[in-house]
């Protein structure tokens, strides 16, 4: 697979693992993000076929982000949502769930895989 992902997360450690599984996955190459402002930027002049995105962040929720980012590229991207905070659930389902995943840190690399494949139709 040769996909293209996005990663936004303000932890380095997480954006590291994230990196990590992409690549021992073999599953594409990615761009990542610890600052919201500049993967808007990145994400407005480059393609990308999965989001990851991190619902906590330093300045905007994971979830407005993610509506922010479709409304910029008029694409139906998918996005996976990750958090290690089960209360964000609730929020998820009450956001738009076209083409969306919500994770719950800590997970493992075979889960991450799966759920890519999932969400991006591919074996």
């Amino acid at each position: 697979m040769d996909l293209k992902f996005i990663v936004i997360d303000d932890s380095a450690e997480m954006v590291a693992l994230l990196n990590k599984f992409i690549e021992n996955c073999q599953l594409g190459h990615g761009h990542s993000f610890e600052n919201e402002f500049e993967a808007m930027d990145f994400v407005s002049v480059n393609k990308a076929d999965v989001l990851i995105i991190d619902v906590n962040l330093k300045h905007i929720n994971g979830f407005k982000l993610g509506d922010m980012l479709r409304e910029m590229l008029k694409i139906e991207l998918p996005i996976i949502y990750i958090s290690s905070n089960d209360l964000y659930l609730k929020e998820f389902y009450d956001s738009d769930q076209r083409n969306t995943y919500f994770m719950n840190k800590p997970f493992d690399k075979e889960t991450f895989e799966s759920v890519i494949k999932k969400m991006t139709n591919t074996n």
